[in-house]
C-alpha cells in the first residue's frame, strides 16, 4: 500500500497559530560589551513580530537544547525559541533555535545577517516566517525518516517518527500513515482509531473508500481475533481441567501406592515377628521340659512341667513356620 504524501507538508504552505501560552520568546541574549542600542533593536522587533510572551536568558543557555527546554518548561510553554545576538560587525548575526518542550527536540536552527540599521524592521518578518517553518520543515525530514523505514519493513520505527511528526505539525495526513503502520503491526484498535480521526479531520478525503475498507478490514481482523481469544482461552480452561485430574489421579495414584507399601511393611513386619516369637517359644517350651521336676520317690507332691513344655515348643514352632511360610510367600 502506497503511503499518502502529505499535501499541506510537501508544498510548505501550511502555518501555526500561535497564543500566548503556545509559544516563549527567549533573549535577545548577547554577549557582555553589546552594544546597548542593538540589543534595543532587537527587543523592539521581538516585539513587533508579537509571538508570546518573552523572558531574559543567557548567551550560554540560548545555545544549549536542554536549558532552551527547561526554561520553555517553567513558563508553561508549548514552543521555546531563543533569540541571540552572536556577532556585531557591518552585519549583525542573529541566531535563532526553536525547542519542542514536551518532546525536548530542536525543530531548527537559524541565523540571520542584517544590517544593524535594519534589523528592528527585518527581523520581525524573519522570526515569524522561522516560527512558522521550521516546525513544518522537522516534520518533513521526520516524514521522509519514517517513510524510509516503513519501504524497507521496519513498522515499529517507521510508526515513532510519524508519531513525532504529527506531535510537531498534527496534519492530518500523517494519521493516514500512522493508521498503516498500526494494522500492519496487528494493533487493529489503534488502527481504527487513527483511521476514523483521518476522516473526521478529512471528512472528503480522495481515498475516503480506500479508508473505509481498511477499517472494515481491521475490524474483521478484530472479530477474528476476538473469536480465537475465546477458543484459546477454552482451550486453556479444558487444559486446566484435564491437569486438575490428571493431577487428582496422580495424588489418588500416590495415595494407593502408600497404602499399599504400608501393607507390604506391615506383611515384611509380622511374618518376622511370628518367626521370633515362635522360636522364643520353641526355646522356653524346651526350657520347660528340662528343667521339670520328676518324681523320683522322694517326695510325696512334685510339678512336672514337661507336658506344658512339649506344648509351648509345639506352638512356638507351628507359630515360626506360619513365620516362615510367609516370608516364603510373599
Amino acid at each position: 500500500m502506497r503511503l499518502l504524501l502529505a499535501i499541506l507538508i510537501a508544498s510548505g504552505m501550511a502555518t501555526v497559530a500561535y497564543g500566548d501560552s503556545d509559544l516563549v520568546v527567549l533573549g535577545p541574549a548577547a554577549s557582555e560589551g553589546t552594544r546597548r542600542e542593538l540589543i534595543g533593536h532587537v527587543e523592539r522587533a521581538l516585539v513587533r513580530a508579537a509571538l508570546g510572551k518573552r523572558t531574559e536568558i543567557g548567551p550560554s543557555c540560548a545555545i544549549d537544547i536542554a536549558c532552551i527546554q527547561a526554561t520553555g518548561a517553567q513558563h508553561g510553554a508549548r514552543r521555546a525559541l531563543s533569540v541571540s545576538i552572536v556577532r556585531v560587525g557591518k552585519d549583525v548575526t542573529i541566531a535563532l533555535v526553536l525547542v519542542d518542550v514536551p518532546t525536548n527536540e530542536q525543530l531548527g536552527k537559524r541565523e540571520h545577517a542584517l544590517p544593524a540599521r535594519k534589523v528592528e524592521r527585518e527581523l520581525a518578518p524573519l522570526l515569524r516566517k522561522f516560527v512558522d517553518e521550521a516546525p513544518i520543515e522537522r516534520a518533513k525530514a521526520l516524514f521522509a525518516q519514517g517513510n524510509q523505514h516503513y519501504n524497507l519493513g521496519e513498522l515499529a520505527q517507521a510508526l515513532e517518527l510519524y508519531k513525532r511528526a504529527y506531535q510537531i505539525t498534527p496534519l492530518a495526513e500523517f494519521l493516514f500513515n500512522i493508521a498503516q503502520c498500526h494494522r500492519k503491526l496487528g494493533q487493529h484498535q489503534d488502527a481504527i482509531t487513527m483511521y476514523q480521526s483521518y476522516l473526521v479531520k478529512i471528512p472528503d478525503a480522495a481515498n475516503k473508500a480506500l479508508v473505509e475498507d481498511l477499517i472494515a478490514e481491521s475490524k474483521a481482523a478484530l472479530e477474528a481475533g476476538d473469536r480465537r481469544q475465546i477458543e484459546r482461552l477454552a482451550a486453556e480452561r479444558a487444559r486446566a481441567e484435564e491437569l486438575r485430574k490428571a493431577r487428582e489421579a496422580e495424588a489418588l495414584a500416590a495415595k494407593e501406592r502408600r497404602r499399599t507399601e504400608q501393607v507390604k511393611s506391615k506383611r515384611r513386619v509380622f511374618p518376622w515377628l511370628a518367626i521370633g516369637i515362635g522360636a522364643a517359644a520353641i526355646i522356653g517350651g524346651g526350657l520347660l521340659y528340662v528343667t521339670s521336676e520328676t518324681d523320683d520317690g522322694s517326695q510325696p507332691t512334685y510339678r512336672d512341667a514337661r507336658p506344658a513344655g512339649i506344648g509351648v515348643a509345639i506352638g512356638g514352632g507351628v507359630l515360626a513356620g506360619t513365620g516362615v511360610l510367609w516370608v516364603a510367600r510373599f
